[in-house]
């Protein structure tokens, strides 16, 4: 029910090559996940959540364009080897990685699967569980001279995009609980001015505001005398888990970009491991 994805170091080596991120991409069995996680039910997607649950994801015949989406995953891999051996890896030489994870299963299962994939084409990883506490921690513990950098080609700074996270969940949030909802303004109300900056306290509002509202939905998902199919209060045709779904892949996505970014800036802060 929501899409998965795979973040690479791309500011330190060996990642920082396009071929190997390339033939990464090829390794992978997608259908494979689908089948041993979701007995076979689901769809292949690229960045997005796959049609037609995800309202932004790429037609079928556009996605098997992409590296490593034809359904020939032999021969997606035979060119992901062809590519490793060129780099210098093979039987012999094997690429050691670690692959940081969630401590949950729903996180740990795809994880090793996607170890023993990559085993396909000379790369032996380690699994690095990591508490979801921890994950938030990290993601939140930005050093001030950092909250409002503007990395080079992005039109937005950290804050800004932590406040767009927070503003459109809080938006959700209010669409599944609130009978007198009105609706924003896009892209006016969903994110801050572009020359707005803001202070330390600011962005640890922001941060908390986004929690606080993340574990009041899924407290919503998880409380059993709600039905996830019920509609939201101004839409009768819209449920509680659509709504759900659609935050989770956009703070999917986006969270995603903000780890990605930091790893440009460099913005990790003392103790992060590549």
């Amino acid at each position: 029910m929501v899409n998965r994805h795979i973040i690479m170091n791309q500011a330190a080596a060996p990642f920082d090559n396009l071929e190997l991120r390339r033939a990464v991409a090829l390794a992978i069995d997608r259908q494979a996940f689908i089948d041993i996680l979701g007995a076979g039910k689901g769809s292949i997607g690229a960045v997005m959540q796959p049609t037609p649950g995800g309202v932004w994801g790429m037609p079928p015949d556009q996605i098997e364009k992409l590296p490593g989406y034809d359904p020939d995953v032999q021969k997606n891999r035979q060119q992901a080897r062809a590519i490793m051996r060129k780099l210098g890896y093979g039987p012999s030489n094997l690429l050691k990685v670690k692959l940081t994870t969630r401590d949950i299963p729903s996180f740990r299962g795809p994880a090793v699967i996607l170890l023993d994939q990559l085993k396909e084409i000379y790369i032996e990883g380690e699994l690095a569980p990591i508490e979801s506490a921890a994950i938030a921690e990290r993601l939140a513990k930005l050093a001030g001279a950092n909250i409002n950098t503007r990395p080079e080609n992005v039109d937005y700074t950290f804050w800004h995009l932590v406040e767009h996270l927070r503003l459109t969940q809080a938006d959700i949030l209010r669409y599944v609980t609130d009978p007198g909802y009105q609706e924003m303004a896009w892209p006016r109300d969903y994110w801050p001015a572009k020359d707005a900056e803001a202070t330390q306290a600011e962005w640890d509002a922001s941060v908390q505001g986004f929690l606080n509202d993340r574990e009041t939905l899924a407290g919503m998902i998880e409380d059993e005398g709600n039905d996830i199919l019920m509609p939201a209060p101004s839409n009768a045709e819209h449920t509680l888990l659509r709504e759900v779904l659609i935050i989770i892949d956009h703070n999917a996505y986006h969270t995603g970009e903000l780890a990605i970014l930091r790893q440009v800036e460099g913005a990790w802060g003392t103790g992060h491991e590549g």
